[in-house]
């Protein structure tokens, strides 16, 4: 695999909630980036937040705290459960009907 090279931009975009964020052009091999964009789908983000959820996960860092993930987290399984519950339903319904048509 090929070296990564980067170089630092300061750019200001009023897009941009009147931030100055640093920029990075970074230069990866086709195959690195073919992975990053498959994960980035996968996990349904931009390129940039996959890169930036990696570099934090490697540095042991969260944009959120454990708190805001457990309840994140719950709140996902409730969704979960519902989704569950609806086409379990859905199912059923489905089933009923088509033992009504052969009957």
């Amino acid at each position: 695999m090929g070296l990564l090279s980067s170089s630092t931009q300061l750019v200001h975009d009023s897009s941009m909630d009147n931030r100055t964020d640093p920029q990075y052009k970074l230069r990866m091999p086709p195959e690195l980036r073919d992975k990053l964009k498959e994960a980035a789908k996968e996990n349904h983000r931009t390129m940039n937040a996959e890169i930036i959820a990696r570099l934090e996960a490697s540095y042991g860092s969260s944009s959120i705290s454990s708190d805001e993930g457990a309840r994140a987290l719950h709140e996902a399984r409730q969704r979960l459960d519902a989704l569950k519950a609806a086409l379990d339903h859905a199912l059923h319904e489905y089933d009923r009907i088509v033992r009504e048509r052969t009957k």
